[in-house]
């Protein structure tokens, strides 16, 4: 789990009690693309309303570790999403499980439609 203070660590000043369970054992860090590197995640859930939180570097570094990244990028407007759908269907070769907090148009990629997802209404 990763904060405005960046990645949650056991040593951290005042640890929240409820963050408790996902700190991890670690130095701390805000670079997430190095964190994502160290702790391997699964999935990237974003509610930064960062735009760009979620680089190309970081999409592929996903797409190297999981051979279906799950990215949802649910920060709205969509002119505040981590990532475009686009960005992360055409970085990850179309293997991405992709959610958006706001609609993002479908993408047309290497002959295929993919249609995102909008997941922060489930």
């Amino acid at each position: 789990m990763v904060d405005i203070d960046g990645l949650i660590t056991t040593d951290r000043a005042g640890l929240d009690p409820r963050h408790a369970p996902f700190a991890k054992s670690m130095p701390t860090s805000k670079d997430l693309l190095s964190i994502v590197k160290e702790v391997k995640p699964g999935a990237l859930i974003g509610a930064s309303t960062a735009r760009g939180a979620f680089t190309e570097e970081i999409i592929a570094e996903m797409a190297r570790l999981n051979s279906r990244p799950i990215i949802f990028a649910l920060s709205n407007p969509t002119s505040k999403a981590e990532c475009t759908a686009e960005e992360a269907y055409r970085v990850t070769n179309g293997s991405v499980l992709f959610a958006s907090g706001s609609p993002f148009k479908n993408v047309e990629w290497k002959n295929r439609v993919y249609k995102p997802g909008q997941g922060n209404n489930a």
